[in-house]
């Protein structure tokens, strides 16, 4: 019985070691790598903020959906002449951007010309109000010049209509 039981505790451990580290946001309403590190938002002990936030505003022709992590937020928003639909949407310096602050009085990047990215909608139940799929950018910084590379990122959230 105690050959068994260490037996399924080795295979337990093989098993846990051996998940993939790719697929950590899987299971998340959001997430995304910022310079390479995982992020995810938080609401960093205060109750009264939501840390994400989902908006299909204007006849759903807009998309806004913005993350924060204490002074760290990610948001985007995507225009779309009709309807927000599954579809991909560039982010630059059209009325469709991306944006990363390192914190709420400075630092802020935002897509632009030269530094792009892709919102790819993969899913919008309208019924459910949800909204899921993957985003990447590169942002500057306009004061500074430093880049931001955001990648990696997902969402599947509840949206609300305004």
């Amino acid at each position: 019985m105690k050959r068994l039981l260490r037996l399924n505790l080795l295979l337990l451990i093989i098993l846990l070691s051996a998940c993939d580290k790719d697929k950590l946001c899987e299971n998340e309403a959001f997430c995304a790598e910022i310079d390479g590190k995982r992020w995810w938002p938080s609401s960093a002990g205060d109750f009264k903020s939501s840390p994400l936030t989902a908006k299909l505003l204007y006849g759903d022709s807009v998309l806004a959906i913005r993350a924060s992590s204490g002074s760290d937020r990610i948001y985007f928003s995507i225009l779309d002449g009709n309807t927000i639909t599954i579809k991909n949407y560039v982010l630059s310096d059209t009325l469709s951007r991306g944006y990363y602050d390192k914190s709420i009085a400075s630092d802020e990047f935002e897509t632009d010309t030269d530094y792009t990215g892709i919102l790819s909608i993969n899913e919008i139940n309208k019924s459910k109000k949800t909204v899921a799929g993957t985003f990447h950018f590169k942002a500057r910084n306009s004061t500074t010049g430093e880049v931001a590379d955001i990648t990696n990122g997902s969402f599947n959230t509840i949206y609300v209509e305004y």
